[in-house]
């Protein structure tokens, strides 16, 4: 807007602000959720930190570290992920850096360590794959149990529209999150009421994770990252062939499941990983014990 613009109501100004938070949600005038995503994280921090003070006192186990964090630091950053799930976010975005670091937090690895390899050993998958299916069922509901005289009818039409006219919107993102899986024929075609929509859900939400899956395969066997940057999971693509949380995580000794979730992801201190840091040729990377 322009800088002399200026807006009243019953004679009072209205104060222009270049985002407003509304029922949780951050929207800003970009119409990005940026601003939202860097709220979510300030909130999902303090409740990260809420149950870590609880579970390093506990010495807790793996099982109930996912719990809680499933139950109380999940809701948080996931909030109102019905409307910007379907507006697909980096890995890098503040949302997954607070999972990322309950991860690494609960393996007791280094922050420097492969985000890639923390997220396979617990067998969790990015937020962002929650998120789009958060959306999905949120389109679901739209289409099949809000009445046709509504506010919310009139508001998923007018989004269709603007999909249909080539606007970008939540629709589009929608869209082509279902054409993604395999499951267009949702949005093409109308859905009888009858539908059973939970096994529908099921069904996505395992094709999104399927798919999550083949990126990941496909980045740890990926060694086109040039002569001087060898990919560090070539030691863990060996043996990692299920996306599931490990057995060895359920060692009653910490210290020996920290040395060999350490070893599987190479964030160890043999000369096999530390050489990489002086560009030592790896068939040249001894180990000197």
């Amino acid at each position: 807007l322009p800088k002399d613009c200026s807006f009243t109501y019953q004679k009072n100004p209205i104060e222009l602000v270049t985002s407003y938070c509304y029922l949780g949600i951050v929207v800003n005038s970009a119409g990005t959720f940026k601003a939202n995503h860097k709220h979510l994280y300030r909130k999902g921090l303090k409740a990260l930190f809420g149950i870590n003070q609880s579970l390093d006192k506990a010495d807790a186990p793996i099982s109930i570290r996912n719990k809680l964090f499933d139950t109380c630091v999940k809701p948080t950053i996931l909030y109102g992920s019905e409307i910007w799930g379907s507006f697909k976010s980096s890995i890098s975005c503040p949302i997954e850096s607070i999972h990322l670091k309950f991860c690494k937090q609960a393996l007791r690895v280094p922050r420097s360590s492969c985000s890639l390899a923390a997220r396979a050993e617990l067998g969790r998958y990015p937020m962002q794959v929650e998120a789009s299916l958060n959306a999905i069922k949120h389109f679901l509901r739209l289409r099949l149990n809000v009445p046709a005289d509504s506010f919310q009818a009139d508001a998923f039409s007018c989004q269709l529209e603007l999909e249909k006219s080539g606007v970008k919107c939540w629709a589009t993102g929608v869209r082509k999150s279902l054409e993604e899986c395999g499951f267009a024929f949702l949005w093409h075609f109308q859905i009888p009421h009858s539908t059973n929509t939970f096994q529908i859900v099921s069904s996505i939400g395992q094709r999104l994770k399927d798919i999550y899956f083949q990126t990941f395969l496909k980045e740890i066997h990926n060694d086109n990252k040039g002569a001087s940057a060898k990919n560090k999971l070539r030691t863990y693509r060996l043996f990692k062939s299920t996306y599931c949380a490990e057995n060895y995580l359920s060692i009653d000794n910490i210290r020996h499941r920290i040395a060999v979730t350490k070893l599987r992801i190479s964030c160890h201190k043999l000369h096999i990983e530390t050489g990489r840091h002086n560009r030592t040729p790896q068939e040249q990377r001894i180990c000197r014990h």
